[in-house]
């Protein structure tokens, strides 16, 4: 394709990149949607078990999209600004989660006290982690790591949909009580 006639639709490279993230991080949305269990079609230990590895795909290939313009502040800004006006990032899968979770509550599934919010943070929060670090290992390994992740997401939900009220009430805590991290040692105090 020509230069010209990519400037007739784009005012330079950077849109055409902030576009076309745009539309994959859209498409990794409406992926995730799709995926979400409806509430109380299943029991709560499946529908969680289905929600983590959803979770988990979508986290795993929107971390990359992200991560790889850490090195570039002004088309990263950009692209947050473009996937926050269009409900189109992680904000969106993450209040998706957060409304599915309420809608267990309402069934009468979840406990009234859970957090709907700390429970989708614990869960983002494990599958954001496993991306980013998947993202700093070799990519073969990744994809590895990630087959790996998913039948523990699987398997470890039986715990979470046990322990969904504790684990919502550890999470309220820990927000409640945000800590200072101490200076590594040798570490010049700012």
């Amino acid at each position: 394709m020509a230069d010209g006639l990519l400037y007739n639709h784009f005012a330079g490279k950077d849109d055409l990149v902030v576009t076309a993230l745009g539309e994959q991080a859209a498409e990794l949305v409406h992926a995730f949607l799709a995926a979400r269990p409806e509430p109380g079609t299943a029991t709560l230990e499946k529908n969680l078990a289905a929600l983590a590895p959803a979770a988990l795909e979508f986290n795993a290939r929107i971390v990359p999209l992200i991560t790889g313009l850490f090195g570039q502040a002004d088309l990263l800004g950009r692209f947050l600004d473009a996937i926050r006006a269009g409900q189109v990032g992680p904000q969106a899968a993450f209040a998706a989660a957060v409304e599915y979770v309420q809608a267990e509550q309402r069934l009468g599934r979840a406990a009234d006290d859970v957090d709907p919010v700390a429970v989708v943070e614990l869960l983002f929060g494990a599958c954001q982690l496993r991306a980013f670090v998947a993202q700093l290992g070799q990519a073969a390994d990744a994809g590895r790591r990630l087959t790996s992740t998913r039948s523990s997401a699987s398997c470890s939900v039986r715990c979470s949909a046990r322990d969904i009220g504790f684990i919502g009430q550890v999470m309220v805590a820990a927000r409640a009580r945000p800590r200072r991290m101490a200076p590594r040692s040798g570490a010049a105090a700012h």
